[in-house]
């Protein structure tokens, strides 16, 4: 009887423990929206208007925004890089790191914002 009582306990913490696990799950947020290579339209830094972005690019100066599935990427403004780490809180919204800069982003129907500080950038598909 003793045995039976005990195994039924047993029982009955393995389910609880499973139940806790997945509900610690949630649900997955689809990122496929923003992976691959962005390509910098606008920005809000003075030094960094549409003109000067469309004249680096014609010197081969580029400035996009990479973003791999595993959370990594890269921030390159006029050639010059830094590794950054994103999340997707949503299909819609992120966050993004650079170093000790946190900021936001927003997926739009064919652009991606970013807001880091007080610099808006926008990044196209190229």
């Amino acid at each position: 009887m003793k045995t039976r009582i005990a195994a039924a306990l047993g029982l009955c913490c393995m389910l609880a423990l499973c139940l806790a696990l997945a509900a610690c799950g949630g649900p997955k947020v689809d990122t496929s929206g923003y992976l691959g290579e962005w390509v910098l339209a606008s920005s809000s830094d003075e030094n960094i208007d549409e003109e000067s972005v469309k004249l680096a690019d014609s010197l081969g100066l580029e400035s996009k925004l990479v973003l791999n599935e595993d959370g990594t990427g890269q921030l390159v403004v006029l050639s010059s890089a830094k590794d950054i780490t994103w999340t997707a809180t949503s299909e819609t919204e992120g966050t993004i790191s650079t170093g000790g800069d946190e900021g936001t982003m927003k997926l739009h129907e064919s652009s991606l914002s970013i807001d880091v500080d007080e610099t808006h950038m926008t990044f196209n598909r190229p």
